[in-house]
């Protein structure tokens, strides 16, 4: 493989469109359905955490409620029944307890209130891990093929088939 893309030659390889976005320096562009390609278990809690983010904001958006009541509201919400609090998280990626998803995340418990941003980090973490893990299997090209290099593979000659 590494000699046809060293010689320009049209490789048929079913890679996933995340990482096709992230051949053409796109990953700013990556959402949790993109994360829903390359791991859907852990899109799908994902999701679920993001509907708890969507009841917040639309407390915090509500003109029925005095302040102290949103936050009480806010810190009574739960997933399946359990508080968000209780749920045991942290800014850390889990199952990798040494890999921090903010500095300082191990000392910083996922709550109601910051569950937004642990949202948006979890996807991109994993999003990253995830084609990290992909583009190991290039490190043997002489640029060593990763997006934050000069090796691009130019717009024009990446195409994808989407099967949705």
């Amino acid at each position: 493989m590494a000699k046809a893309v060293m010689d320009s030659r049209m490789l048929d390889l079913p890679l996933s469109e995340p990482f096709y976005r992230w051949l053409l320096a796109q990953e700013g562009s990556l959402t949790l359905h993109d994360l829903n390609c390359v791991n859907p278990d852990v899109a799908r809690t994902l999701q679920q955490l993001q509907a708890v983010v969507r009841t917040k904001e639309a407390l915090e958006s509500s003109a029925d409620m005095t302040a102290q009541q949103v936050a009480e509201a806010i810190d009574r919400l739960e997933l399946d029944g359990c508080p968000i609090a209780d749920l045991g998280l942290d800014f850390t990626l889990p199952g990798h307890p040494t890999i921090e998803l903010r500095r300082g995340g191990r000392d910083i418990p996922v709550t109601a209130h910051n569950l937004d941003q642990y949202c948006k980090v979890r996807s991109s973490k994993s999003l990253h891990r995830r084609a990290s893990e992909v583009f190991e299997v290039f490190h043997f090209l002489p640029s060593g093929f990763h997006p934050s290099t000069s090796f691009m593979v130019p717009y024009y000659r990446v195409r994808w088939v989407n099967q949705h």
